[in-house]
């Protein structure tokens, strides 16, 4: 079970169950499903055939900006879909499930994730945004509330790898379980959707348990040290400063950890950059 069950399994399954149990976290599809549930066949090769290869970037756009739940696939309005299913999570995995009787706020808690997907938000930070728009809360209902939102399996909370435990426990990035439900809430989103993707999909490879972000002297997006892999997503490098604040991090880490896989994901560029491969987003999630 998923979704509006997630929190009974995690919190109550051995209540509820007898005998022996596990947990399997279910994602919306990858975009490897994505192509499948379209009916999309690939030849061997693929990547080197002009029309296949066209093919898979134009899917890519749609699961880009529209997500891989597979209740909105057959509708042709995807948006207004989204918008419903969110309002479904909000109203009814959240807010009703958890007696919240001001919903405004749970609401403005979503939104500031949304806004932040790509950065460290403290509880405190988010306290306080939600009291300057004039709903009184406290830290430690603020707290209650960020973890309403991840039982509902709405958002993936991402804790910094070599932060104390404090900072673990009150400083974390929240990616959302779809691009859909994320893109519902952004203007000019393209660099937030493109992290966002990556985040689910290194959660859906690796177990989100794994997969951490590392902000010591300079941030680096992903690191999973099970697999001794760390990953720089920028939508593109093209720009000088993007190129330096991006690169330069992930080129000081792989000197010092030569037995570490290192790569940048960007949106649809490739190259080798100073030893690290760049790898175009749809061929890192075929895995070509």
């Amino acid at each position: 079970m998923t979704g509006s069950n997630a929190k009974m399994l995690s919190k109550e399954v051995a209540t509820t169950l007898g005998g022996r149990f596990f947990i399997y976290d279910a994602y919306p599809y990858s975009f490897k499903e994505y192509l499948a549930a379209q009916q999309v066949e690939l030849k061997e090769h693929w990547e080197y055939d002009t029309i296949q290869r066209s093919e898979v970037k134009r899917h890519l756009n749609e699961y880009f900006y529209y997500g891989g739940l597979p209740e909105i696939l057959s509708f042709k309005n995807k948006r207004a879909m989204l918008s419903s299913l969110y309002q479904k999570i909000y109203l009814g995995d959240i807010c009703a499930r958890n007696n919240i009787k001001n919903d405004r706020v749970m609401n403005i808690l979503i939104k500031k994730m949304a806004e932040s997907v790509k950065q460290p938000l403290s509880f405190n930070r988010l306290k306080n945004v939600i009291v300057a728009t004039g709903a009184p809360i406290s830290v430690p209902t603020t707290i209650d509330y960020a973890g309403y939102a991840a039982d509902s399996w709405l958002i993936l909370p991402m804790q910094n790898e070599v932060g104390k435990l404090t900072e673990k426990e009150s400083q974390k990035k929240y990616y959302f379980i779809d691009n859909g439900l994320l893109n519902l809430f952004l203007m000019n989103s393209e660099s937030s959707l493109l992290e966002n993707m990556v985040a689910v999909e290194l959660c859906r490879r690796y177990g989100k348990e794994n997969v951490y972000y590392m902000n010591a002297d300079k941030e680096i997006d992903f690191i999973i040290p099970e697999e001794k892999l760390a990953i720089q997503v920028s939508y593109s490098i093209k720009d000088e400063t993007t190129y330096n604040r991006e690169v330069s991090p992930l080129v000081k880490y792989a000197k010092g950890h030569q037995d570490w896989k290192c790569m940048l994901i960007t949106y649809d560029e490739e190259s080798t950059e100073e030893g690290i491969p760049v790898v175009p987003v749809w061929k890192w999630l075929m895995d070509v």
